[in-house]
């Protein structure tokens, strides 16, 4: 019922204009990328490895994945609609996780797209290049949507606490102090990506292991997903 549940809200959550709006921020990182590689920049590399881990991942992803989870119930819950499946049999569990599936495949419909030609024009990319790349935007975009989902059910007002959080602590606290990179859901997924472009530097992305990164975004999803399920059952309807 996970998989029903996933498809019924993302048909919900990419209606309107909503996912056009989200693809030309989207496109923000691509035409970057283009612009500046078309006019030959000194070492393109580099300075497309700056694109994703400096504006892709912390800024560009996270406010996607910001706008979709926070709609995905928040849309049925100002339309009332989110009493017609709280009303279900259906544990909450169930209707939490197929809100994550849905805002997370939204999101990657948009993202990865824009990933794969950001990475393209930087001339040289191997298919193990490619892999680092994908797992990187698909964990980080999924850590993002459990995050905001829960915000989603725990306020009224997610989205102006996650663009605080991107703005303040992803854009500019844990790009100044590493150490409070630790609490960066992007300095993790950037330790993905990076690897995608061996060849650049690595200014501003944590020297950590990939396999510790995983863990703890995995970690971050499935406390996400959990919080969001005691979110659910606490939350006032509409």
């Amino acid at each position: 019922m996970t998989g029903v549940v996933a498809v019924l809200l993302l048909r919900g959550v990419v209606r309107g204009k909503r996912m056009f709006g989200l693809g030309a921020v989207a496109l923000a990182p691509v035409l970057l990328a283009l612009v500046a590689t078309g006019v030959h920049v000194p070492d393109p590399t580099t300075f497309v490895a700056g694109v994703l881990e400096s504006l892709f991942l912390p800024t560009v992803a996270a406010f996607v994945a910001l706008i979709l989870a926070a709609g995905v119930l928040g849309d049925e819950r100002d339309d009332g609609t989110i009493l017609f499946l709280a009303a279900t049999p259906l544990p909450r569990r169930t209707l939490v996780l197929g809100a994550f599936l849905a805002a997370t495949a939204a999101a990657l419909a948009i993202l990865l797209p824009a990933a794969v030609v950001v990475i393209l024009a930087a001339g040289s990319v191997t298919i193990g290049g490619l892999l680092h790349l994908v797992a990187g935007t698909i964990l980080t975009v999924a850590a993002y949507c459990a995050v905001f989902l829960f915000l989603s059910l725990a306020t009224r007002r997610p989205v102006i606490f996650g663009v605080l959080y991107i703005l303040i602590w992803e854009s500019v606290i844990a790009g100044f102090a590493p150490s409070a990179q630790r609490l960066s859901i992007a300095g993790y997924g950037k330790t993905f990506v990076a690897d995608a472009l061996p060849d650049a530097g690595r200014g501003g992305v944590p020297d950590w292991d990939p396999t510790a990164s995983l863990v703890v975004l995995v970690l971050v999803i499935v406390v996400g997903v959990t919080a969001s399920t005691w979110a659910l059952r606490r939350a006032e309807l509409p």
